[in-house]
């Protein structure tokens, strides 16, 4: 199990006849507060939050197969633990994620990351303008490199260089899910969308990167085999409606 940044807490009181009051997952696993308030190690505590009271938030969040939310409502730290929850869920039927301007942050994006390492059945997602930089950017690439269910993955309108441009490229290698992905008005540049392009020619699923908007110079790098339909987008091309389907939101 990946990483679930601390200040994410599952709060759930009551469970296990109040000897339990709140599970946490930290870099050493999941932990519990006994009634001492000392953390203990327990590897029976993921199953416990798993099964943990519905909320009403959560039963929201099961009562369709997508879940959309934009601004100005952001998202609360309890309703991104109940959303974790239900993403670690093996009966979960959320298929469709699409968040805008809720106010994630790199925090959010990792904790959502760390649910997709085990998540297959999750097949499109947006974080679209949550202020994730490279170090949320990192967390998704490691889980996009486990990940078995994710078609399309839009990262647009946030703060990935580069750098992050090229982790998420390493992590498209180990992918063979993936048929597209957008990281539209990012600060990518020619440097990270040649990474990008090099790992959509060699992947086996992917049909475009949409860099529409980025900071990109070098037209020579779109390219295109006559076996494979590629749309790749870059900022002197305006997305359509078609293509903009092919590579995602």
């Amino acid at each position: 199990m990946g990483h679930i940044p601390r200040s994410w807490v599952f709060g759930y009181s009551g469970i296990c006849q109040g000897a339990v009051t709140r599970p946490e997952y930290t870099t050493g696993g999941w932990f519990i507060t006994d009634s001492a308030g000392q953390f203990s190690p327990d590897p029976a505590v993921r199953c416990l939050a798993l099964s943990a009271a519905v909320t009403t938030f959560r039963a929201q969040l099961r009562a369709a197969p997508a879940f959309h939310r934009s601004a100005p409502e952001s998202m609360t730290p309890a309703e991104l633990s109940d959303l974790c929850l239900e993403l670690l869920s093996p009966t979960t039927q959320l298929e469709e994620l699409k968040l805008y301007g809720t106010d994630l942050g790199d925090d959010g994006c990792e904790a959502i990351a760390s649910a997709l390492c085990t998540n297959f059945t999750l097949r499109r997602l947006q974080l679209r303008d949550q202020h994730i930089s490279d170090r949320g950017a990192k967390a998704f690439a490691k889980a996009l490199a486990i990940n078995k269910g994710l078609r399309m993955v839009s990262l647009r309108q946030n703060c990935i260089t580069s750098s992050g441009a090229k982790l998420l490229a390493r992590a498209l290698q180990r992918n063979n899910t993936l048929v597209g992905i957008s990281l539209r008005e990012n600060l990518v540049d020619d440097v990270g969308a040649k990474s990008l392009v090099s790992s959509l020619m060699q992947h086996k699923t992917l049909r475009g990167v949409a860099l529409y908007d980025c900071r990109i110079k070098a037209i020579d790098m779109l390219t295109a085999r006559a076996d494979r339909t590629l749309v790749t987008v870059f900022e002197f091309q305006p997305p359509t409606s078609s293509n903009v389907a092919e590579t995602g939101f």
